[in-house]
């Protein structure tokens, strides 16, 4: 009697009696039975010959249904890029679908989303949906298969069934996002540009074409009068599905540039400016020519002071009254012209004064005569007095007065309050300069006379 036993089970790796392990049958010609063999999957055996010897052996097995993408189940999926993106969202991709399942079957598409047609028409034109029910093809035994295309950035699912498995797979992958940083017009007079463009992050090569010649300088110099196509291709490598970060393919985006005529530079012969408050101007080239130049900004502006120096564009108020000398340049050179330019400050200053934190503080000395009117004081008749009549009426009669004498060290204004708000007939104050003679008469020496304050405050 012949034994063999079969070990080594590739897949499923799951638990069973024939994953990795030994089985063991025996037969003397024919069929070997392998009782318990779960779950049904493809399965691979070593047939070892113990007795006997083995003409040949043949495993029947059921096989459960998978599906990936490309033609090795254990590989991850990649972006495969066709690289006909004609802008920034229609490149396209292509993948294979692929069921591995028992012979025989018939797959075919069941939902499907933003999958197209592997003979799709390439960018601009839009591609041929894949619908529902379209087969796979048996392309070898038991691998079904069906090619198709997905956009950038968009992706595509589909679920394909046999009438009892259901079986899904996706994919998305990304091109660059790849955009020029370079002006409509370049002009004669321009510097030579070097081209840029925006990757926005991507890891990548990068070449830039001026009508299909390599070149990464734009020179309108040399270039000349004309419409050119700068372009510029950039390729990110193989890309990581499902990371816009990482995108994959090559992306050219392109432009056209112009570099027009340049007409004869004419400038204006003198020019007048007046400073505004800031008292300074910035000379622009439009302010020194005369007409319509295409690329204003290539040309460089100098001024001249006074004193035949040259100060740049910007006029202050150092120059005011001056006439000045204006050269106007291109940036490469070629296109001189010369102007004047006459400067003028009529503007008045403005005076800003910050507002007051401060408090000023005048010293004063201050003397205080303290003291009161009584009946005890001496007594006079002002009426007798013609500086005194006209102060008292018409209160005539007999009036009491009290005499202070004082001391000034320097000769300086000096104000003299009297509070008569306790007199209630009012009263009258006298200064008199060096003595008081009551008997030469109240009027002599007498230099000043109480005026009453406002609001009858006092005098």
């Amino acid at each position: 009697m012949g034994r063999t036993m079969m070990t080594g089970a590739r897949r499923p790796e799951v638990a069973g009696a024939a994953n990795r392990g030994p089985v063991s049958s025996s037969t003397t010609g024919g069929r070997v039975n392998i009782p318990n063999l779960l779950p049904p999957g493809t399965a691979r055996f070593i047939l070892t010959l113990l007795i006997g010897l083995v003409a040949s052996a043949t495993t029947l097995l059921a096989q459960a249904p998978e599906i990936y993408l490309g033609s090795d189940p254990d590989a991850p999926p990649t972006c495969n890029c066709l690289n006909n993106a004609t802008n920034s969202v229609n490149g396209q991709f292509t993948d294979t679908v692929t069921v591995a399942a028992p012979t025989g079957q018939t797959w075919t598409v069941m939902t499907v989303s933003s999958a197209y047609a592997d003979n799709s028409p390439a960018p601009p034109a839009n591609p041929i949906p894949i619908v529902g029910g379209t087969p796979l093809v048996e392309v070898s035994t038991g691998i079904y298969q069906l090619i198709v295309r997905h956009r950038d950035a968009t992706g595509f699912s589909m679920t394909v069934t046999n009438g009892v498995n259901m079986l899904t797979i996706s994919n998305n992958c990304y091109y660059p996002n790849v955009t020029l940083t370079v002006p409509d017009t370049i002009c004669l007079t321009s510097f030579p540009l070097d081209l840029t463009a925006n990757v926005n992050g991507a890891v990548g090569v990068g070449q830039f074409f001026i009508d299909g010649v390599p070149s990464a300088t734009f020179n309108a110099a040399a270039l000349g009068e004309g419409t050119y196509l700068v372009s510029y291709t950039f390729d990110a490598g193989e890309g990581t599905p499902g990371d816009i970060n990482d995108p994959a393919c090559s992306y050219t985006v392109s432009k056209m540039v112009t570099v027009p005529p340049q007409p004869d530079l004419v400038t204006n012969d003198l020019l007048n400016l007046v400073l505004g408050p800031d008292c300074e101007s910035v000379i622009v080239p439009d302010m020194i020519l005369e007409g319509t130049y295409p690329c204003e900004d290539d040309f460089i502006i100098t001024v001249y002071d006074q004193n035949g120096f040259p100060i740049g564009n910007t006029i202050t108020g150092a120059q005011a009254g001056y006439t000045l000398d204006v050269l106007v340049t291109s940036e490469v050179g070629g296109y001189i012209g010369e102007s004047q330019i006459q400067v003028f400050d009529i503007t008045a200053p403005e005076i800003t004064c910050p507002e007051s934190d401060y408090l000023v503080e005048i010293p004063n000395e201050i003397q205080f005569l303290s003291g009161s009117i009584t009946t005890a004081n001496e007594t006079f008749l002002p009426n007798n007095f013609s500086c005194y009549n006209s102060r008292v009426a018409p209160l005539s009669g007999l009036h009491y007065y009290r005499l202070d004498t004082f001391t000034v060290s320097e000769m300086d204004t000096y104000t003299i309050e009297l509070d008569m708000n306790s007199l209630a007939n009012g009263g009258v104050f006298a200064l008199y300069h060096n003595e008081f003679n009551q008997f030469g008469g109240f009027c002599q020496n007498a230099v000043r006379f109480s005026t009453p304050a406002p609001g009858d405050t006092g005098y």
